[in-house]
């Protein structure tokens, strides 16, 4: 993995940064005037990731045939020209180029979001939605509607990937791969028109639903001590409370939000058997995990575990 963060008004040493990650550029002031830009930068094996902020700027790619890339927006609005359109994007819409034409960027004042995908990662992807074998591909939009339940999860996804990047956790090569092929296979759900996918009975993808329920458990054993609710885990997922509740019981007998609070009491335990009886208490420890009702709390406990708190802290 590679990361790469500068701040310039070089357009030439701007052209050097983000090279790696979307392919040739040729970088330019739009505007007679000031041109400056903030670029953070990670890459991991068939994905890069680009947080963009720029003012006065004009980019021509040369795009390759091995790369999709999407841009999305953050802030601002931006024009995209190739040789056939041109069209202006603000926070609704993200631009997909996947063609070989090359095409201009240009914005006045922008922070766009980058994601550049090998085209190999999308027609493995693409094989395992359509069940088909090997170079098979599916045929997906130049846009890309960030307002729709699949476009919000590309969206969520594609971030989920920069802040794995950028806090450096993606280290090994199988939790590349799994990242890899969760951002693809959002991207294919977002842009691919309507039954070209081999769908389960309430809309999804068994690899899509396996990848969703993976990303909720991840973000709940991050977010432990967090309140959050039902409809939360919902947006993470992308998955309406029906198929996440069903997706959680056939995989751990229980609904998510009865799997929160078992790996609520399981963290609560661990804190109990390795803490001083000195210095915390069963009810402070208890809250910092949202359980207030402490009479509830105790008989959940002591279900799980057969035995109440106080005599786990005492040991």
């Amino acid at each position: 993995m590679a990361m790469t963060s500068i701040e310039t008004s070089d357009p030439g040493q701007l052209n050097e940064t983000v090279e790696p990650i979307v392919g040739p550029v040729e970088i330019r002031k739009h505007h007679i005037g000031r041109f400056s830009a903030r670029v953070e930068t990670g890459r991991v094996s068939g994905i890069g990731v680009m947080v963009q902020k720029v003012r006065n700027i004009c980019v021509h790619y040369a795009t390759h045939k091995r790369h999709t890339l999407v841009i999305v927006p953050l802030r601002g609005a931006f024009e995209v020209e190739d040789e056939s359109t041109c069209g202006a994007f603000d926070k609704h819409i993200a631009k997909v180029t996947h063609n070989a034409e090359p095409f201009t960027f240009r914005a006045d004042a922008a922070a766009v979001l980058v994601v550049r995908m090998d085209n190999a990662l999308l027609h493995d992807a693409s094989a395992r939605l359509t069940q088909c074998g090997e170079g098979s591909s599916l045929k997906f939009s130049s846009e890309l509607d960030l307002r729709t339940e699949a476009g919000r999860s590309f969206h969520l996804q594609a971030n989920i990937a920069w802040s794995l990047m950028h806090a450096d956790t993606i280290r090994d090569a199988q939790a590349a791969e799994a990242e890899q092929v969760e951002l693809a296979t959002s991207f294919l759900l977002a842009t691919t028109p309507p039954g070209a996918v081999s769908l389960m009975e309430d809309g999804s993808t068994s690899i899509h639903i396996a990848a969703a329920i993976r990303r909720v458990e991840d973000w709940i054993m991050s977010n432990l001590s967090d309140s959050f609710c039902r409809a939360d885990l919902c947006e993470i997922s992308g998955l309406h409370v029906r198929a996440l509740t069903r997706e959680f019981f056939q995989k751990h007998n229980v609904g998510p939000m009865q799997f929160v609070r078992q790996q609520r009491l399981d963290a609560i335990r661990r804190i109990l058997l390795t803490t001083n009886r000195s210095e915390n208490s069963v009810t402070r420890i208890a809250q910092d995990y949202g359980m207030f009702h402490l009479g509830r709390f105790a008989n959940e406990y002591r279900l799980r575990f057969h035995e109440l708190p106080t005599t786990t802290l005492a040991r």
